[in-house]
C-alpha cells in the first residue's frame, strides 16, 4: 500500500525521473557484492552500463547472463511446434542490450538474426560487443525499415509493456507486414497480474478502453506502462494473427515473470 501510494503521488506530480533515480541508486548497492564477484570470475563477459542493465531488465550481472540464456531457450521451445526455428529469419524487437538475443548465434547457427531498438546508444553498445547479430535502430513510431514478408520469427519481450495504448495497433500492423505467411509472433503484455499498480480511477480507465498508459517523458522508458485486458487484446489480434497459445500471468506467474504471454501466427 505504501509502495503505490508512493507511486500515485510520483506520477500526480510529475516526478518519476527522481523515483526513477532513487531506485537505480538502490538497485546498485542492492546489488554491488553479487556484480564484484561476477566480474572476478567472468573477466571476459562483455556487460553493458549499469543504468541499461536496470532499464531493460535487472541490475544483476549473474541474472542477466543465466536469465537471459535460459529465456532464449525457452523462445525457441516456444516457436519448435509452428516453425522450422533452426532456419529462418528472425528478429527480436526491442532488443535492449541484448539480454536474450546474445545468446541465439550459438544456439540457432543456421538462422539469420535480427535485433531492433529505438535506443540509439543501446545498439551503439550491441554493434560493439555482440557479434554475428544485425542490430538496427528504429524508431518509436512505425514502420521498420525491413521489407515485408521477411521475418518466420519476431519476438518482443516486455515491448507492448510500454507501448502507449494508441500506439499499440500501429505495432502489431507493422509486425504483421513484416512477417512471413505462417511466421510466428511471441510477445508480453501487462495482463490482470499488473492491475493492482493502478488506482481506482485507472482502473476504471482501463475497463472502460480496454487498455490504459501511465504516461513518462521519454517514450518506451520502463517508467511508461501500458496495462491491457487480455480480451480486448485480442479483439485487436484478430484483424492481423490467428491465437496459438495465451498464458494469463496471473495463473501461469513462472511462464514470463507474470506478464501475459501470447503466440500468434500470421495467416494472411
Amino acid at each position: 500500500m505504501i509502495k503505490q501510494l508512493i507511486k500515485k503521488i510520483v506520477y500526480k506530480t510529475n516526478t518519476q525521473h527522481v523515483l526513477d533515480r532513487l531506485v537505480f541508486i538502490k538497485e546498485k548497492i542492492k546489488n554491488s557484492a553479487d556484480n564484484k564477484f561476477f566480474l572476478k570470475n567472468n573477466p571476459s563477459f562483455k556487460l553493458p552500463s549499469d543504468y541499461f542493465l536496470y532499464e531493460t531488465y535487472q541490475l544483476n550481472y549473474q541474472q542477466y547472463k543465466d536469465d537471459g540464456l535460459l529465456s532464449a531457450k525457452e523462445i525457441i521451445e516456444w516457436a519448435k511446434p509452428y516453425i522450422n526455428i533452426q532456419n529462418c529469419n528472425l528478429l527480436e524487437w526491442g532488443c535492449g542490450v541484448s539480454r536474450i538475443i546474445r545468446h541465439l548465434p550459438t544456439l540457432l547457427p543456421n538462422s539469420k538474426i535480427f535485433g531492433a531498438d529505438i535506443n540509439a546508444e543501446m545498439i551503439t553498445w550491441n554493434r560493439q560487443f555482440i557479434p554475428a547479430i544485425n542490430f538496427d535502430l528504429i524508431n518509436y513510431y512505425p514502420p521498420t525499415p525491413y521489407l515485408s514478408n521477411t521475418f518466420q520469427y519476431v519476438y518482443a519481450i516486455s515491448v507492448f509493456t510500454h507501448i502507449e495504448g494508441a500506439e499499440q495497433e500501429n505495432w502489431v500492423k507493422e509486425v504483421h507486414r513484416i512477417m512471413a505467411i505462417n511466421g510466428l509472433f511471441l510477445f508480453t503484455t501487462h495482463g490482470e497480474k499488473y492491475f493492482s499498480h493502478l488506482d481506482n480511477t485507472e482502473n476504471k480507465a482501463l475497463h472502460a478502453n480496454g487498455v490504459f498508459t501511465k504516461s513518462y517523458k521519454q517514450k518506451g522508458h520502463r517508467m511508461m506502462s501500458t496495462y491491457n485486458q487480455p480480451q480486448a487484446f485480442n479483439q485487436l489480434l484478430h484483424k492481423y494473427f490467428e491465437v496459438l497459445e495465451y498464458y494469463d500471468g496471473n495463473l501461469h506467474p513462472h511462464k514470463i515473470g507474470g506478464q501475459d504471454l501470447w503466440i500468434v501466427i500470421k495467416k494472411h
